[in-house]
């Protein structure tokens, strides 16, 4: 990682609420750099659990929605008259197929994912363990530079892990609400056409 990488996370912790110095203090340390980049990765994290938790409300919704449509869609497949165009059993086919893709795609957002944990108590223990011999010495504000380095470096793997499966989450939902929409579009053109040709 460079200083300019780490003074660009300096500037995304900023915007995440770290206090930013005044104009009177001098240049921040490589310390309260890496400090700050520590504090901007945890609160990025805090915000992609956010969106993970969201993104599986709304799989549940979908999963919900595509399922009633399924159970309504078969309702209206019994009281579809006997000399229905092919064409519409053929639309409601198709639509069934499209809720049910739906529905595995809602289903698949809640699938458990292997991720990147963010550094944990006992890893931060361990970390500080390694480093707490040399603390005292001349090396000690080095240790903690590094020390820091370390954590960012698990922080940003876990971060990396996190966006992976959300954007994941993220395209299956989408692809999920899409097959529901293009469903309620057929079984809508069914239900017209029906009306239309009485």
């Amino acid at each position: 990682m460079t200083l300019l990488d780490l003074l660009g996370y300096a500037r995304t912790a900023l915007a995440l609420g770290a206090p930013a110095p005044a104009a009177t203090d001098p240049v921040p340390s490589l310390r309260e750099l890496l400090e700050s980049v520590v504090k901007a990765y945890q609160a990025e994290y805090q915000g992609l659990q956010d969106t993970w938790r969201l993104l599986e409300t709304k799989a549940q919704a979908l999963a919900s929605v595509a399922g009633i449509f399924i159970a309504a869609t078969f309702a209206f497949a019994r009281e579809l008259p006997q000399g229905a165009p092919p064409s519409f059993k053929i639309a409601l086919f198709a639509a069934v197929s499209l809720l049910l893709a739906a529905t595995v795609a809602g289903v698949a957002v809640l699938f458990v994912r292997a991720i990147t944990s963010p550094p944990g108590g006992a890893d931060l223990e361990r970390m500080v363990d390694d480093v707490a011999p040399f603390m005292q010495g001349a090396e000690g504000p080095e240790r903690y530079r590094r020390l820091l380095y370390d954590q960012a470096g698990h922080w940003r793997a876990a971060v990396q892990s996190m966006q992976r499966a959300v954007r994941q989450k993220s395209r299956l939902l989408a692809a999920g609400q899409g097959l529901l929409m293009a469903a309620a579009a057929l079984v809508s053109g069914i239900v017209m056409g029906m009306v239309w040709s009485r």
